[in-house]
């Protein structure tokens, strides 16, 4: 099972005892069928009493997890007051009473991270939710994005809990209206309800819900402000600060299918790999139908992710590849699309959820910028500036990592954009085709005075949001396979 490193304790995995690594492993377990079940549940959803039964059914889970991270945060801290008093007191390290804490201070640690990541997990179900009221359209699920996520649920937060639960009740018996809360996901961040009235085709409405006594605050009337904005006029500027626009374009071609056929291969070998002329998507089946020995699983694995790419497959030759796994899509902060939205059978996208299908998608930089040159652009790939100031490669990926501009007009492609094609089915030749049709509708054209970094342009995709809105119609093709044995 993999495990993160604590942001404050390196964790001593071998400190962790079998019967504790079979616990965690169970909770793995448990969440796959969970999500899978729930996910299944959700694609049945339409209206608002569906949704609401649906939240309900996922609050029990995130709850759980939650009241759980919230006690490992208290043993830890129970820990770290023991391992002090025994320093204090000059007690050996060596010792059976200060090896004993730092054994519980390390199981601590385990179990914080572990149920971090189921919480995660859980989370992206509400994602799904929140796609799914909103339609699958992007730009709204971007704007009310923009903004810090709230993390995990604990006692300290209960009167707000309160306030919610009690808005969320009255919109239903007053109403019949459904609201989602925003803490039930990793997606919404601005706000804490978005709430779906019955027999109204608007998007739902965002709802800042306060404590009596307590008045929303005046940055998060601004965001609410920017959301509006955005949603209604596609731009939003921030006096001093950024300036925002939102770009909606009719693709016409996706890349989803490279993932599709990586993964109906790692289903029969273990691990699969599907390439276009710049993608490479790897994948690997961690449950191994093909019951293969763990070392070479291993070492095809990272042949396949590492290994140098040959020109019959890239045809442009690259020097800095650009690489994302499914671990980072499910864990670090963005805006793309979760695979539990993704049209694939439900058992599929609880493995993504929850790793056992774990997916390593590999970009041919090069080729990007040589389609934007074809197109007229200057473009930069800003991966190698390390060898030209004689230095050693980034530690990170630089933001912006592309920048394309036509004479003094220039613009950075956000991290949004790289990942839309990295994970999301992005074609390269939609990608181009935004931002010619921005340069060519003379945004930003006059504003070059702008700093780079005083921008935030997104593009979303008419093509890759019909793609998520068709997994609601989506038929079980596997039905037939043999099932996977988690």
């Amino acid at each position: 099972m993999m495990v993160p490193e604590s942001s404050e304790q390196t964790l001593d995995i071998t400190a962790i005892k079998p019967e504790q690594w079979e616990a965690l492993e169970t909770l793995r377990r448990d969440a796959f069928s969970h999500i899978e079940q729930l996910v299944e549940e959700i694609r049945q959803c339409r209206k608002p009493e569906h949704y609401r039964v649906a939240q309900q059914h996922l609050s029990e889970h995130i709850e759980r997890i939650d009241t759980s991270i919230g006690e490992a945060k208290r043993r830890i801290s129970h820990a770290k007051r023991n391992l002090r008093r025994l320093y204090k007191r000059n007690i050996s390290t060596d010792s059976p009473e200060m090896q004993e804490v730092a054994q519980e201070r390390q199981v601590a640690y385990m179990d914080y991270n572990v149920y971090s990541s189921l919480a995660r997990q859980y989370r992206l179900v509400g994602d799904a939710i929140a796609w799914q009221i909103y339609d699958f359209q992007a730009l709204p699920v971007y704007d009310w994005g923009l903004n810090q996520g709230a993390g995990v649920i604990t006692g300290e937060q209960q009167e707000g809990v309160k306030a919610e639960t009690g808005t969320i009740e009255q919109l239903w018996n007053d109403e019949g209206a459904f609201a989602l809360r925003h803490d039930y996901t990793n997606c919404l961040r601005v706000g804490n309800l978005s709430i779906l009235y019955p027999n109204r085709t608007e998007l739902p409405t965002v709802k800042e819900v306060k404590v009596t006594g307590r008045s929303v605050l005046p940055h998060e009337k601004e965001m609410q402000r920017r959301g509006l904005a955005l949603i209604a006029n596609n731009e939003y500027s921030a006096p001093g600060k950024a300036l925002y626009v939102q770009r909606t374009i009719s693709s016409q071609t996706s890349t989803m299918n490279l993932l599709f056929q990586a993964i109906a291969q790692a289903r029969t070998a273990s691990v699969g790999q599907v390439t276009n002329s710049y993608l490479a998507i790897t994948v690997m089946d961690e449950t191994n139908p093909a019951g293969r020995l763990q070392d070479d699983m291993m070492k095809e694995w990272k042949k396949l992710t590492e290994e140098f790419i040959t020109p019959d497959i890239w045809p442009t030759t690259c020097s800095d590849y650009l690489s994302h796994t499914s671990y980072r899509k499910n864990t670090m902060p963005s805006f793309s699309a979760p695979y539990t939205i993704y049209p694939l059978p439900s058992d599929y996208v609880a493995g993504l959820a929850t790793g056992y299908l774990m997916v390593h998608y590999r970009l041919n930089t090069a080729a990007i910028t040589q389609a934007f040159q074809k197109a007229g652009f200057n473009a930069i790939c800003r991966l190698g500036e390390w060898r030209a100031q004689g230095g050693e490669p980034p530690k990170r990926i630089p933001s912006p990592c592309f920048i394309v501009g036509r004479g003094s007009w220039m613009v950075p492609l956000s991290a949004t954009s790289v990942e839309q094609i990295l994970c999301d089915g992005l074609s390269l030749e939609d990608l181009v085709a935004s931002v010619v049709e921005l340069y060519q509708s003379n945004a930003l054209k006059n504003d070059t005075i702008r700093e780079l970094e005083r921008f935030l342009v997104t593009f979303t995709y008419t093509g890759l949001e019909n793609i998520w809105r068709s997994s609601l119609t989506y038929v079980d093709s596997a039905e037939n396979e043999e099932e996977v044995v988690i």
